[in-house]
């Protein structure tokens, strides 16, 4: 790979072969991290930001919030040890726009694949007044349920090829992404898992620091 880069992106970016080192973004932007169920989003978030998997809110770094689903799973297991997915994802969904309305810096990840969602999340930043920015980790889908199995959480095969049918949709599109699925958002990253692993930093700084 070329010589680790430090780059605040803008627009569509290709990094998958540009040894990316640290991707920088302004003060209050919500940054969602996208791709397959079990791609590797938790994990890189995890490494990043030195998150144990036991923590039950948010943790908050330099006055970011890095938020994981996990986080909620954990909130809502000390009263209900079999709280339902669709009900932790629901919470999830509340804990992230919430903060995005309130123009909170934020970090956290989402399939990507749900239009509504993703609508609603960039929606409630964009009112505070706050930029969106994506980071799309594209792998092979036996790696990511290969992924899914050491988490020791996968999901039903039906819903993973719905995943993995519009996940391709957003790959063929490319470029245009910027005008469909993530429309208004500032920038759009493309990272495969070597570029992932590459990665050493995600912050939030005013330009030029």
């Amino acid at each position: 790979m070329p010589e680790a880069v430090i780059t605040r992106p803008v627009g569509w970016c290709d990094f998958r072969d540009a040894g990316v080192a640290e991707l920088q973004y302004p003060p209050g932007a919500l940054v969602l991290v996208a791709g397959l169920p079990g791609a590797g989003k938790s994990t890189l978030l995890a490494r990043l930001f030195s998150l144990d998997g036991q923590e039950i809110t948010p943790k908050v770094v330099d006055g970011v919030h890095i938020a994981d689903s996990v986080h909620t799973r954990n909130w809502w297991g000390r009263f209900f040890p079999a709280m339902p997915r669709p009900l932790i994802r629901l919470s999830h969904f509340y804990r992230i726009y919430h903060r995005a309305r309130r123009g909170i810096g934020l970090i956290t990840h989402t399939r990507g694949t749900r239009r509504l969602a993703i609508k609603l999340y960039i929606s409630a930043a964009r009112r505070a007044g706050r930029e969106v920015h994506v980071i799309l980790i594209d792998v092979p889908h036996e790696i990511a349920l290969q992924g899914q199995h050491a988490r020791g959480r996968v999901i039903t095969s039906h819903v993973f090829r719905g995943h993995v049918r519009r996940w391709g949709a957003i790959m063929r599109a490319r470029e245009r992404v910027l005008d469909a699925q993530f429309a208004r958002a500032r920038s759009v990253v493309l990272l495969n898992r070597e570029a992932v692993d590459h990665l050493t930093a995600i912050r939030h700084c005013d330009e030029g620091q």
